[in-house]
């Protein structure tokens, strides 16, 4: 991601439901609004155990191999960086062979040595959520990719609930975070975005300091994702 400017990251997320004409159809509508596109890549079998109530619905949302290679092909067809939300060392791999731009470790994962351990030693930038972690927890984990030789490393906060209401945004910690960590601190926001304040909260988190905004995309807003 750039230094000199407010980078804007699309978070596509599971929106394309499992399907990659819809996730191709994501990136056209999307990537010319964006600096940075970023999915998520998991492995079924790594989130859950087959007779956990949501596995078959992570499996619904998965795309294969193949599909992936077609949807970072046409990405690459785009003026736009591609990070991957990673959950497993294997989904890591597997994009490290589709050369994609950079990681993003979630909030679950700042206490899973394994994966930042994956993460960082591809050398690739790493986008490290803020929003459900321990200042202790952050600073281990940036331990961990500092120990592999990662220093690109920017933290994104953002509450961990959706849809957020304005009360819980605390733009406030953007500072506190840069602060403490003298890493480049994002914002990503959990506002629907039906609501008034969807294109108003980034603007302010960007007055607050934030160096990069991240917001969901979806091409129907009636769908949970």
């Amino acid at each position: 991601m750039s230094s000199d400017h407010v980078d804007v990251i699309a978070e596509l997320a599971n929106a394309h439901d499992g399907d990659v004409e819809t996730a191709v159809e994501l990136v056209d509508e999307f990537a010319p609004l964006a600096d940075v596109i970023k999915i998520q890549v998991y492995s079924p079998s790594e989130l859950a155990v087959p007779f956990h109530p949501d596995f078959d619905t992570f499996e619904s949302l998965t795309l294969s191999e193949r599909e992936w290679e077609r949807f970072v092909d046409v990405t690459r067809g785009y003026d736009v960086e591609l990070y991957a939300d990673v959950f497993d060392p294997q989904s890591v791999g597997l994009m490290e062979d589709l050369d994609i731009d950079g990681y993003k470790i979630h909030a679950t994962d700042t206490v899973n040595p394994d994966l930042l351990d994956s993460v960082g030693e591809t050398g690739n930038p790493v986008v490290l959520s803020a929003g459900g972690s321990t200042v202790v927890e952050l600073k281990e984990a940036i331990d961990t990719l500092e120990a592999v030789g990662t220093t690109d490393i920017e933290l994104m906060y953002g509450f961990q609930n959706y849809p957020t209401v304005l009360s819980d945004s605390h733009l406030r910690r953007l500072s506190a975070l840069a602060d403490r960590f003298e890493y480049p601190v994002g914002y990503a926001s959990h506002l629907p975005g039906s609501s008034e304040l969807a294109t108003s909260l980034p603007a302010w988190a960007v007055a607050a300091g934030a160096d990069a905004v991240e917001v969901h995309a979806s091409l129907d807003r009636s769908t949970e994702h």
